[in-house]
């Protein structure tokens, strides 16, 4: 959502909503994490719902390092 949000509003707005959806799929990630721990869901259960958060992370974390290395 954040993504989308920030998507229609200017650089500044849309670097905040970026940051917010990158800590989002961060915090899912770690449920996950937690659900592994705690037993509630296998290792093999877990990739296919990890796969779309390491993307988005991945996405989000490139698009800040560009707009670092632009000085902004």
């Amino acid at each position: 959502m954040s993504i989308a949000e920030g998507s229609g509003n200017p650089e500044r707005d849309t670097r905040q909503f970026d940051a917010i959806a990158r800590g989002s799929a961060l915090e899912c990630a770690a449920i996950l994490d937690a659900f592994e721990v705690l037993g509630l869901a296998a290792g093999q259960e877990l990739v296919e719902p990890r796969e779309p958060l390491e993307k988005t992370g991945s996405m989000l974390t490139k698009r800040a390092l560009a707009e670092v290395n632009r000085g902004k």
